[in-house]
């Protein structure tokens, strides 16, 4: 996965020159759709937050005193500490988990 490849000695497009060193380098390139958020864990993880932020808000809106600094990181900790929602977004994206 190429992204922000704008570094390039040869003076070309970001997108050529990285046709050019991966060439050169043998390694073959595979071109991915421009919006995959079924292969962005990360995306996966945002839907999660947004939905706990949404469902947990009006606990926020009754204290904010707490800040929301706080209220938003303590979110984060929760959203992303329930149990199997790692392997689920793996699983999702098509990728295996090995259990240890």
């Amino acid at each position: 996965m190429a992204d922000f490849a704008g570094l390039c000695p040869r003076r070309h497009t970001p997108l050529a020159c990285t046709k050019d060193l991966c060439r050169d380098a043998g390694v073959k390139l595979v071109y991915l759709p421009p919006s995959s958020p079924d292969l962005n864990l990360m995306e996966e993880y945002f839907s999660v937050l947004k939905a706990f932020i949404r469902k947990r808000w009006s606990e926020y809106e009754e204290n904010q005193g707490q800040g929301f600094k706080e209220f938003l990181e303590w979110c984060v900790v929760m959203a992303g500490n329930r149990e199997g929602i790692a392997e689920a977004h793996f699983r999702h994206a098509g990728v295996s988990v090995e259990e240890f």
